[in-house]
């Protein structure tokens, strides 16, 4: 089932989405919607399946006693039935590799979905779709990481270089273990650095083994960093629904312990306020987040909300400005040329890095640049 491609039905889709996602206290609305038909589920489940939300779409309705078409409701208990076993799989994964490390004397920082798979703040195990299993090591321990996951039958993903992360995955496992230093590329170590992570870091078991996990002030404020800035969300007006909705999720679970305070002054020191206010307040929107204390709305956020919704409506501009950053962004591209940051040799890359693409994919570029990410 896909998405309508329609811009007008894709909004329409997304408010009738919206609302099933977020219950009664969705603060997204749209009084012209009405009760959806036959087509508006199809086109809403279409959405939700392009966002990577059915799992949790199947959750909502199916514990609020929602009455479905019988052809939804089975579409979406077989999403729901295979992605509870792929991440029963992730998580026999992941106790399998925190114990082979414990063995050794390392104990991994957990972060992202690894952390969710076994803090017990997922109600249903099959709600949230992920990718790979996000772990931190200590400096000077990834050597001998490596080698642990290899006699498990890990090795290096293919796929692009990225620095701040080691992707290892096992042959028919269900994706890899993402093996980091630090919490993600820059900017987020210099607003959250794996230091003060492990410092304030608390200990979790995972199976028989420990590890250890962000604290919730932690886990917050790297939910949003991942999402609005190292996924360009913020720049490139993009929709990352499944991300409010971890969001919403950590706050309704650790509200009381979450230190606002600090998010803010950290994010505004590093020049990311309007990043924050304008993630938090498109969780209000698109999931029914309660706006922290302190975070009035206001026109900017409205206005990057405008964006974002006309951006989805058409489907590709999001997913266009991205792919482009990501192509030629200075990490990358250092990786690929070696051009130690030089302004002149980045240049000089960017320019290699296009007539590399032109020569070797040809038509196949424009194809790939407007290509939907997640």
């Amino acid at each position: 089932m896909s998405a309508p491609r329609s811009p007008r039905r894709r909004v329409r889709a997304l408010r009738h989405l919206c609302p099933m996602l977020g219950g009664r206290t969705m603060a997204y609305p749209d009084r012209r919607a009405g009760d959806p038909g036959w087509t508006e589920w199809h086109d809403a489940v279409g959405v939700a399946m392009e966002l990577n939300v059915a799992p949790q779409l199947w959750c909502a309705l199916r514990d609020r006693g929602c009455a479905l078409p019988e052809d939804i409701a089975a579409l979406l208990r077989a999403h729901h039935r295979w992605n509870t076993i792929r991440n029963l799989a992730f998580q026999h994964r992941l106790a399998e590799a925190v114990e082979a490390l414990n063995r050794v004397g390392i104990t991994p920082l957990l972060f992202k979905g690894a952390a969710q798979l076994v803090d017990g703040t997922l109600a249903d195990a099959g709600s949230r779709w992920m990718a790979d299993l996000d772990v931190a090591v200590p400096t000077g321990r990834l050597a001998r990481t490596v080698d642990v996951l290899r006699d498990l039958g890990y090795e290096p993903a293919p796929g692009k270089p990225f620095v701040h992360d080691l992707a290892l995955a096992q042959p028919g496992g269900p994706g890899p273990i993402e093996v980091h230093l630090e919490l993600g590329s820059p900017p987020i170590p210099a607003v959250l650095s794996a230091a003060e992570a492990w410092a304030e870091s608390s200990d979790i078991a995972v199976g028989t083994a420990r590890a250890r996990m962000l604290c919730p002030t932690h886990q917050v404020l790297h939910c949003v960093l991942h999402a609005a800035v190292q996924d360009h969300n913020q720049a490139v007006a993009g929709l990352p629904l499944r991300h409010l909705l971890t969001l919403t999720s950590l706050i309704q679970v650790h509200g009381r312990c979450v230190d606002w305070a600090l998010i803010d002054a950290r994010m505004d020191g590093h020049g990311l306020s309007r990043a924050l206010r304008n993630h938090l307040w498109l969780a209000h929107r698109f999931t029914g987040l309660m706006l922290p204390e302190g975070y009035p709305d206001g026109m900017r956020p409205r206005f990057h909300e405008a964006r974002v919704l006309a951006n989805f409506g058409l489907g590709w501009p999001a997913h266009l400005r991205r792919n482009l950053r990501l192509a030629f962004a200075r990490d990358y591209l250092d990786a690929l040329y070696s051009h130690g940051d030089h302004p002149l040799k980045l240049g000089a890359a960017r320019v290699r890095h296009a007539v590399r693409l032109l020569h070797r994919d040809g038509r196949g570029v424009l194809h790939a640049v407007l290509k939907r990410g997640n």
